[in-house]
């Protein structure tokens, strides 16, 4: 017999919050389009980004209400997430906001209750003055069959970036339709074209595109290089 999967299904609005100083507080809506009720865990945490990855710890500068709640089948919940701290916002605080749903117990007299998958959602939480603003630069290469980009951020504020290709007389190279991820203030991030990439562009002048998505609208030239 085959063994059922569950999982709650969580409707979210918006998918992240970024509020520009002197506003402190937000809210964001949990509608449960499932059958049946979900138990959810809901946490904030400081996130930075070290050696191309993300980092996040724990912090009270920041406060979700409530860290924990029910949400009837087919009702809708409103989470509240507000700052805290006294101290001014400074360029730009960068946040998480993680949501875990809780498995339920188990009825040990229930037949073929199947296999149940934990859901975890996580959304960003941004915190800006009002003079804050992004400055990235990019570099780009190509090693093997495989082109990349790395985006360095010397400004005050996140870049969100998504749908970016790059393009020349050759051809056209994706690094996926949909979010290649965010640069926070003084990061560098590198990302890698997609996996069913099958182009010839070859090392030399190309255009970098973002899509849909993006936080910046970028049309910029570039080189590749060949590494």
């Amino acid at each position: 017999a085959v063994t059922p999967l569950h999982a709650a299904s969580l409707r979210m609005s918006p998918i992240g919050l970024d509020l520009t100083a002197p506003e402190k507080a937000g809210a964001i809506s949990l509608t449960n389009t499932s059958d049946e009720p979900v138990n959810l865990q809901v946490r904030i945490f400081k996130w930075s980004q070290a050696d191309g990855k993300d980092v996040l710890t724990e912090t009270r500068d920041v406060l979700v209400s409530p860290p924990a709640t029910t949400i009837k089948a087919e009702e809708t919940y409103t989470l509240r997430v507000v700052r805290t701290s006294s101290q001014p916002v400074s360029g730009e605080e960068t946040y998480r906001l993680v949501i875990d749903e809780l498995p339920k117990p188990i009825d040990p007299r229930a037949p073929a209750q199947g296999v149940r998958m934990v859901l975890r959602t996580s959304m960003p939480i941004f915190y800006a003055d009002k003079a804050a603003i992004a400055d990235v630069k990019f570099t780009s290469w190509r090693s093997g069959d495989k082109y990349y980009i790395e985006a360095v951020n010397a400004g005050t504020r996140h870049v969100k970036l998504a749908g970016i290709t790059l393009s020349s007389a050759d051809g056209e190279v994706s690094f996926g339709s949909g979010l290649n991820g965010y640069v926070l203030p003084g990061q560098t991030m590198r990302f890698e074209s997609a996996a069913d990439t099958k182009t010839s562009v070859k090392p030399g002048a190309a255009t970098l595109t973002t899509g849909k998505g993006s936080s910046l609208d970028l049309k910029k030239d570039v080189l590749i290089e060949a590494r």
